[in-house]
């Protein structure tokens, strides 16, 4: 008969986190590992309790609580992914790098360079890498990261943090769609879409 997943076991099996995601892992590997899982059992302890909401009692299965997301992934040429997270962070008043993985010596990437990073602003996930090798294509003004802020001085003063070494497309401005709006493609590449929000 396959043992149930205790509590203990259920946490050696996989760490609590905080990302819905890691419960598909997480039963993925007690499954490998051969203990059955009970969910309900589960659902109480801290792991699930944080991972998913309200999975007893509503007949939803976990298969059907477990959410896609999506996230803008950005793809630098000639090593500046590092750099060009450490600018964005620098530029947002609400941001940080969560985790940076490299690649290692030996491989066919150069060692150090960035294999995943992700960096958040404004409570936005975003993952980016550096290229491993040189490509023909690099970033393009049809494709944005669109920024609206209720604040009229943030708003003056993000564009300006974004722009040093880049361009504007459309200087900030009311351009009647939006009573103050700038478009602008920084130093590497990426553009902005910056709009100051009705309150």
């Amino acid at each position: 008969m396959t043992p149930v997943a205790s509590r203990h076991q259920w946490h050696q099996v996989a760490p609590a986190s905080p990302q819905v995601r890691h419960v598909a892992q997480a039963l993925a590997a007690a499954n490998r590992a051969g203990l059955k899982v009970d969910w309900n059992a589960a659902c109480a302890n801290d792991l699930a309790g944080r991972d998913i909401v309200d999975v007893v009692n509503t007949g939803v299965t976990p298969k059907a609580r477990v959410r896609a997301r999506v996230t803008p992934f950005l793809l630098f040429q000639d090593g500046r992914a590092e750099e060009a997270m450490n600018f964005y962070v620098r530029a947002f008043p609400d941001a940080r790098i969560v985790s940076i993985e490299r690649h290692a010596a030996g491989g066919t990437d150069a060692a150090g360079a960035v294999r995943l990073g992700i960096f958040e602003l404004l409570g936005q996930r975003i993952m980016c890498a550096d290229g491993a090798v040189r490509h023909e294509f690099d970033f393009t003004p049809s494709m944005s990261l669109f920024v609206e802020s209720t604040s009229e001085a943030e708003m003056k003063s993000l564009p300006d943090r974004l722009s040093p070494e880049g361009k504007f497309l459309t200087p900030p401005g009311d351009y009647g769609f939006w009573k103050r709006f700038a478009w602008l493609q920084d130093r590497h590449g990426v553009t902005w879409q910056v709009n100051l929000a009705h309150p």
